[in-house]
C-alpha cells in the first residue's frame, strides 16, 4: 500500500492513494470527500532520488508555480539541472 496523501488545499482533508490510481506527473483535478470542493493537484516523482510528492491548488496552477515545484524529500527540482551533465567524455 501506498503512504501518498493528498491534502485538500482549503479543508486540509487527507485522500490517501492506495491502490496507485492517480497518474504522476500529470496536473489533475478531484473533489474533496470531506468538503466537496474540486481542487488541482499533481503528483511528481523525483528524478533524483525516486521518492513520489503530492502538490494541491485550490485554481489551476500556472507553469510558473510547476516549474518552481521541488522534491519534498531531496529538495531538488523536478526540472532536470542540464548543467550537470557530465560532458567531460
Amino acid at each position: 500500500m501506498s503512504d501518498l496523501t493528498i491534502n485538500c488545499p482549503f479543508c486540509k482533508s487527507e485522500s490517501e492513494d492506495p491502490f496507485e490510481v492517480l497518474d504522476v506527473g500529470n496536473i489533475d483535478s478531484i473533489r474533496c470527500d470531506s468538503c466537496e470542493k474540486p481542487y488541482f493537484y499533481a503528483i511528481k516523482e523525483c528524478l533524483y532520488c525516486g521518492e513520489e510528492s503530492s502538490f494541491t491548488w485550490p485554481v489551476s496552477p500556472s507553469d510558473t508555480q510547476i516549474s518552481l515545484l521541488v522534491c519534498k524529500f531531496c529538495a531538488k527540482s523536478y526540472i532536470p539541472d542540464e548543467d550537470n551533465n557530465d560532458e567531460s567524455m
